[in-house]
């Protein structure tokens, strides 16, 4: 056995047989041996190479002892093509063994193929790619050396480890998580949807920049006003009497503030009118110095029943009541409770008719 390094002359002989063998990182740095089974071609021991007995050996009559075999073929007319191929009959070998006198060990091949076994030795430190080689060992033919077997070592890849040289290199991947306090600066005037970032601030990987980290405002509800853009609406509950008579009212800001308005006698607010306090609403974002409306929408609370002193004294402040006169074709209906969404849907389908009922004031 010859380890690869320097090479030493020899007399050119058959060709090198190779093979390729799989190690670990672990067996080159351990080092180890192996039993190879391989199979070559050896010159037949029971006849010598000789394929049969000695002067058996005749010359080949379908060739003439050549090997091959020349045919003339006619193209055409006046044109004829020599071709040469190997014999059929000595199978190129130019001579013939009879079938009495052939080897009964090779058949009279001359040679026949062979199992061995090799004991590989691999050093500690070799490498990928090294050769181990069997001076001699290979296969073998007549009036030449024997080949050599060459054993190359090919490395499988490591689940830790990679070699660079002598050395050995790990790829160690720390992966945690941390946890951080974020300060989150909500500026005046934001809303709901509205984002804020933290650029590189995010999960990590090999390789590309960091991610972000996005924050996305969620507004919730308040028992007292809601927005509309930079402007707030407050829905006020407010009794007959205070629409009719006018009223004072106090309402508590974002900011903790107190602001007081009236409504003076004899302005009348009727139910779903809308006034504004200018300046009242959301700062602008851009600009908190500046800020939206705040809108007022008047809900007023009617009274389920009256007394009949009630509406005798209504009636004799408030602007006369319509009588109708009911024909004598008219039908007289009761009216019943209907939900205001069905009401709305009715009248803008059927709406604006005018029926036999005529009214007059009085």
């Amino acid at each position: 056995m010859f380890f690869g390094g320097g090479k030493r002359q020899r007399e050119r002989g058959v060709r090198p047989t190779v093979h390729q063998m799989k190690v670990s990182l672990e067996q080159l740095y351990n080092g180890f041996s192996k039993k190879l089974k391989v199979t070559r071609t050896v010159i037949c021991t029971d006849c010598k190479g000789l394929g049969g007995a000695a002067g058996s050996v005749v010359k080949c009559s379908d060739c003439k002892g050549r090997g091959m075999i020349i045919r003339v073929m006619q193209l055409a007319p006046g044109m004829i093509q020599q071709v040469q191929s190997p014999c059929s009959a000595c199978k190129g070998a130019g001579e013939i063994i009879p079938a009495k006198d052939r080897c009964k060990g090779c058949q009279g091949q001359k040679k026949r193929k062979v199992e061995e076994i090799l004991e590989v030795h691999v050093e500690k430190g070799m490498k990928d790619g090294d050769k181990i080689m069997f001076e001699g060992r290979g296969d073998e033919d007549h009036d030449v050396p024997p080949g050599d077997i060459v054993i190359i070592l090919d490395e499988k890849d490591h689940n830790t480890f990679f070699r660079k040289g002598d050395n050995l290199v790990m790829n160690l991947e720390i992966e945690r998580k941390v946890e951080e306090i974020l300060e989150v600066h909500v500026e005046k005037g934001m809303k709901d949807g509205d984002k804020i970032m933290f650029e590189g601030r995010g999960d990590e990987d090999h390789d590309v920049p960091p991610g972000d980290i996005v924050i996305i405002l969620d507004e919730k509800d308040h028992n007292t006003f809601f927005r509309k853009g930079d402007n707030l609406v407050m829905n006020l509950e407010i009794e007959l009497v205070e629409a009719m008579c006018g009223f004072s009212r106090v309402i508590k800001t974002l900011d903790d503030r107190t602001l007081f308005f009236n409504v003076l006698p004899g302005e009348v607010i009727k139910h779903a009118d809308m006034k504004v306090i200018y300046g009242e609403g959301m700062p602008h974002r851009r600009n908190p110095q500046e800020k939206g409306d705040l809108i007022l929408q008047f809900r007023v609370i009617f009274p389920e029943r009256l007394t009949a002193d009630a509406r005798k004294k209504l009636s004799e402040l408030l602007p006369g009541k319509s009588e109708c006169l009911v024909g004598d074709d008219d039908e007289v209906f009761e009216l019943n409770e209907i939900a205001v969404n069905r009401y709305r849907h009715e009248e803008s389908h059927h709406g604006g008719e005018e029926g036999g009922v005529r009214c007059q004031h009085q």
